[in-house]
């Protein structure tokens, strides 16, 4: 199945809409449902996606602002430093007469 994923921004719910779709097919995922289980059942998987759906996702919850929680390496963020310390050097080595 080649479901695709989009969030998008919900001030009246005050929250995110997350849609889940077939775009070649126009299949649609239906609002989820809950159900309550025994404690000794296993919890049932609600689905699985793909690596690629997996980043589209995460690229989606990105462009509305969700940002990990514990996460402080983001490939973004490593190359501004990169680019921070290579100007750092031109200072020093300029500083020092350096080239």
């Amino acid at each position: 199945m080649n479901l695709q994923f989009y969030i998008e921004s919900d001030i009246s719910a005050n929250g995110y809409g997350l849609y889940i779709f077939n775009r070649e097919t126009r299949e649609v995922v239906k609002p989820l449902e809950t159900e309550v289980i025994k404690k000794d059942v296993q919890i049932p998987r609600a689905a699985v996606i793909t690596s690629t759906q997996a980043q589209h996702l995460m690229d989606s919850l990105w462009d509305v602002g969700i940002r990990p929680s514990e996460g402080s390496g983001s490939a973004g963020s490593l190359k501004a430093t990169e680019n921070h310390l290579q100007d750092m050097r031109k200072i020093v080595f300029h500083e020092m007469g350096m080239k």
